[in-house]
């Protein structure tokens, strides 16, 4: 990224500091749960997942790979049965 270019430095600033999940569809239950809303699931029809605490930071943090690692996901035809 040039520093001659603003706008350029600008966006990718306001991408680095967005947050990963949006916060509107986020809420702490009763007891310190958590409930994310969520698309209603294919199989279930749920419409959100209640997690306690711990859960919630292991769910996040779970995302991170390793020091070193790198974290490959597939989806649609590549990702198998």
């Amino acid at each position: 990224m040039p520093a001659e270019d603003p706008q350029g430095v600008e966006r990718l600033a306001r991408y680095i500091t967005r947050a990963p999940i949006a916060l509107d569809r986020l809420e702490v239950a009763e007891a310190g749960c958590v409930r994310l809303s969520t698309p209603p699931d294919p199989r279930t029809g749920a419409t959100g997942l209640r997690l306690d605490g711990l859960d919630w930071i292991h769910a996040i943090t779970s995302q991170i790979p390793d020091r070193g690692q790198h974290l490959v996901r597939y989806c649609g035809w590549y990702s198998g049965p």
